[in-house]
């Protein structure tokens, strides 16, 4: 049996220790081989039908994994078989009879010929009609990404299909809170049991946002520039603490301050990648 262990099939320039190797076990003697030590990744070897030394597998050359064969376990000397410029040769399938290969190359299947030593799009043609109707209807029952639950335990706020809602932990109506659809990531209601603060997604980083349950209209913005929110958290002193991240720094604890709508960081020189426990009567905290 052949087998590539290891390696990113999507990262085909990656150099470490995960990088990907083709390895060989004999199922008679139970040895285990590696055949290959290269830097980058090999992956989806594939034995020839029709001639017992030949392997055809997959290697990145410069930018995309490109279809290679070897000669008597020769993995020095590959042989490159396809030469694409964009998208790469993906999960090798090959033919019992003829050893032609079929691969993945984007969103089309690609084939290969030994005899011809020739790659090209393999044209599919499917004659059907598809009536389906392109309205999409689901029955939500208790689904929910994520949610935060009132201090006072009355209400739930929670977000399903990039927006927040709120109902009564008593079950009733669902009020939704947000309509922009840009995603929400953390959701934590205060101890005054109407002000809740979220994360959400403007231009693909997470900012924070505020709003009262009384009045959803009013939705406060905290942008901040090159700041971005990893998580937030409610204190048992009603203080609302942040894990932030900048362009050259990650995870910093900060604590918000309302009234000047702005944050101010605790500790500054350390990486806290854990949650954050605070005391009762908030004069230390674990992390």
């Amino acid at each position: 049996i052949i087998y590539n262990k290891h390696g990113y099939p999507y990262r085909e320039k990656y150099k470490g220790t995960l990088n990907g190797d083709l390895w060989e076990i004999n199922l008679i003697s139970g040895k285990y081989t590696q055949l290959t030590d290269t830097p980058f990744t090999e992956r989806y070897p594939k034995y020839s039908y029709l001639k017992d030394d030949i392997i055809y597998f997959c290697q990145p050359i410069k930018d995309v994994f490109q279809l290679m064969k070897v000669t008597n376990h020769n993995f020095t000397q590959p042989e490159q078989l396809t030469h694409f410029k964009t998208w790469s040769v993906r999960d090798i399938s090959i033919s019992k009879n003829t050893d032609r290969i079929v691969f993945e190359h984007f969103d089309k299947i690609w084939k290969y010929n030994p005899k011809t030593k020739k790659s090209s799009e393999l044209k599919i043609t499917i004659n059907e009609d598809c009536f389906d109707s392109p309205i999409v209807q689901k029955n939500i029952i208790g689904l929910a990404d994520t949610y935060s639950v009132s201090p006072d335990g009355k209400w739930i706020a929670f977000s399903y299909k990039y927006d927040l809602f709120a109902v009564p932990t008593k079950g009733g109506d669902v009020k939704q809170l947000t309509f922009t659809q840009n995603g929400i990531d953390q959701i934590t209601i205060m101890k005054d049991n109407k002000t809740i603060y979220f994360t959400s997604f403007v231009k693909g980083n997470p900012e924070l946002f505020s709003l009262s349950i009384t009045d959803s209209r009013k939705i406060k913005h905290y942008g901040w520039e090159n700041v971005f929110i990893n998580r937030i958290k409610c204190g048992l002193n009603n203080q609302l603490y942040l894990s932030l991240s900048f362009k050259n720094k990650s995870s910093r604890l900060a604590v918000f301050n309302p009234q000047t709508e702005n944050y101010t960081l605790l500790i500054k020189n350390k990486v806290i990648w854990t949650d954050l426990v605070i005391s009762p009567d908030s004069t230390y905290a674990l992390y």
